[in-house]
């Protein structure tokens, strides 16, 4: 069974245990009219850093942790070719496949939306879709449909211990999700989260969440007003 980008990222976090710097980010650059660009990256640059400083040498070769999200890549590229409104598909790797970014270009919300069904779900079980995102003339939602950071926690486990007793907030305390959203053509009003920080120039929001800290956040929904 082809496994999701959840279930990938999961194995990649379960891999490095104490090796846990890293981020997650999901990236959107949203146009008046509705379009726009939407990447996902795992950038574990940090963790390279690591292992090369454990390695007898530089030029041992570790391996990318996150090989696998490439070999499975190809089944994800064939559906989002099928969805209509999505375009210019992309899959890089860069600093020796230690970052690693999906991304594409998409003509509304609704092709935004479904994209990203395949992207986070792979597939839904009833063949339904999740809306993640909903855009009105003077606003941009991140609805509650779907709680992305509770379901990759869910991943290793349930509760604060969820892989053979360990602490996950003291394992993976610095692991970071963060939600950057970018008005081509507008500036942002004000927001419903006081957790969102907004650009000097009025046109980006950064919503950066630490999945398995204590007590943290995960809670991804917001409301965001632009003129």
């Amino acid at each position: 069974m082809k496994k999701t980008i959840i279930s990938l990222v999961s194995v990649v976090i379960f891999s490095l245990l104490l090796q846990s710097c890293f981020e997650i980010k999901e990236i959107i650059k949203i146009n008046k009219d509705g379009s726009g660009t939407f990447t996902m990256s795992i950038d574990m640059s940090e963790v390279k850093s690591m292992v090369e400083s454990f390695s007898d040498s530089k030029s041992d070769d570790t391996g990318s942790p996150l090989a696998e999200m490439q070999e499975e890549y190809e089944a994800t590229r064939e559906k989002l070719e099928m969805i209509e409104g999505i375009s210019n598909i992309t899959f890089l790797t860069e600093n020796d496949g230690y970052v690693i970014s999906t991304g594409f270009d998409f003509s509304n919300i609704d092709a935004l939306n479904r994209g990203m069904n395949v992207v986070y779900e792979d597939e839904n079980e009833d063949g339904t879709q999740t809306e993640y995102y909903m855009l009105g003339k003077r606003s941009f939602e991140r609805t509650l449909s779907h709680n992305l950071l509770e379901q990759l926690k869910g991943e290793l486990g349930s509760g604060d211990k969820g892989i053979e007793g360990m602490d996950l907030s003291q394992i993976f305390s610095d692991v970071a999700y963060l939600n950057i959203v970018t008005f081509t053509d507008r500036k942002i009003k004000k927001t419903s989260s006081d957790d969102i920080e907004i650009s000097e120039d009025g046109s980006t929001m950064t919503l950066k969440r630490f999945i398995f800290r204590k007590d943290a956040d995960l809670s991804m929904d917001y409301k965001v007003k632009v003129k």
